[in-house]
């Protein structure tokens, strides 16, 4: 709910809980948990208080604006829910770069053979790797990309039980009203995907603007069968964490940090970014003059 009480302006964070009404100290208003007031001295006095849906899930408070679909129903939090894979746990990290360019950052994957360090395509052969995407709604896209695995040290071909033969097989779909993607990562023993290797990646990834020119991104990591899992859970998330820690350092070295698409000589990697780009004008122009 929101913190100043509309009689008067006291803060709200002082009141006590009442049974089901939060109660303002200073005059004694309650406030039911969709935000509607009442005054003690004046009964026939209304009036609302700005309220949010709020849960609590995997390490973090989540909050929506109220609506008639509880929170847990909406389609960003059900994102959570991965069938057969283990929660790791999660990483938050600032990007110095508006949203629309963390979210083009995210969903090519052109870059990761000269900026990861375990998962991705190796550059040279990069001209291999099969991309493909297309529009599930507007403002929903759904991406896929086949191709070899870039090289892994032994410590990570044993932890992770992969080979350097290994073909790695990347799916997400990417929504930008809530900013979100969801990618399932897996790795065959060939590309025609004859054996599957028994581990895999998945990422449930939030974007959130906190400013035009700075972006905050959380990512809730799951596994699939990773031997010896409570031992080694640390050790993957320092991996993880590595990671996304080279995407930020990419992102802050942008010479033009708006990097508008138009006018830029774009690959095949880069098609579905200037989609992405459309509906995010769109979801921006519906949201100021709804």
């Amino acid at each position: 709910m929101q913190r100043s009480c509309p009689h008067r302006g006291f803060d709200l964070a002082r009141g006590k809980v009442a049974g089901n009404f939060l109660v303002c100290p200073y005059h004694g208003w309650s406030f039911g948990a969709y935000g509607a007031g009442h005054s003690p001295g004046t009964p026939r006095l209304h009036c609302t208080a700005k309220s949010v849906a709020a849960a609590e899930s995997h390490g973090f408070i989540w909050l929506r604006e109220s609506g008639d679909q509880p929170l847990e129903e909406s389609d960003a939090f059900k994102l959570l829910g991965v069938d057969g894979a283990k929660f790791c746990g999660a990483v938050l990290a600032d990007f110095a770069g508006p949203i629309e360019v963390v979210i083009d950052n995210f969903n090519e994957i052109e870059h990761t053979g000269e900026v990861h360090g375990s998962f991705g395509y190796p550059t040279e052969r990069m001209h291999e790797v099969e991309i493909t995407w297309e529009r599930l709604a507007q403002g929903k896209f759904f991406i896929s990309s086949m191709g070899p695995q870039k090289p892994l040290g032994w410590w990570q071909r044993q932890f992770l039980k992969l080979s350097n033969n290994d073909y790695f097989y990347g799916t997400w779909t990417t929504t930008v009203a809530p900013w979100t993607s969801s990618y399932t990562n897996r790795w065959f023993t060939t590309k025609t995907k004859e054996v599957q290797r028994s581990f895999g990646l998945d990422l449930r990834i939030f974007y959130l603007p906190l400013t035009k020119q700075s972006t905050r991104l959380v990512a809730f990591v799951y596994t699939t069968n990773m031997v010896w899992f409570p031992i080694l859970r640390l050790i993957f998330m320092h991996l993880i964490k590595r990671e996304i820690s080279y995407d930020q350092a990419i992102v802050a070295h942008l010479l033009d940090s708006t990097q508008a698409l138009s006018g830029r000589r774009l690959g095949r990697f880069d098609a579905v970014l200037q989609e992405l780009r459309k509906d995010q004008l769109a979801a921006a122009g519906a949201k100021v003059t709804s």
